[in-house]
């Protein structure tokens, strides 16, 4: 069967940025999570992520992911 979707947790621990979003090498970490989930087909990505993070987060996934946060319509 081929993975469909994936959705990805990016918590804030004691107010630090999620590791996902430090560079790693020269980009972060999520950039290599994102190609990596395209590689093994998939097409749906939901992110849930801080208000705060939203931005970092959208640089890193493809357009067509969905961004949660609390300030999320309907969260």
């Amino acid at each position: 069967m081929e993975p469909a979707g994936a959705i990805i947790f990016l918590p804030r621990e004691s107010g630090k940025q999620p590791t996902l979003l430090k560079k790693l090498l020269f980009q972060p970490g999520a950039v290599w999570l994102a190609e990596a989930l395209k590689t093994h087909g998939v097409k749906k990505v939901l992110v849930v992520c801080q208000d705060g993070d939203r931005e970092a987060v959208a640089a890193c996934f493809p357009e067509d992911a969905e961004l949660v946060t609390e300030g999320s319509p309907g969260a």
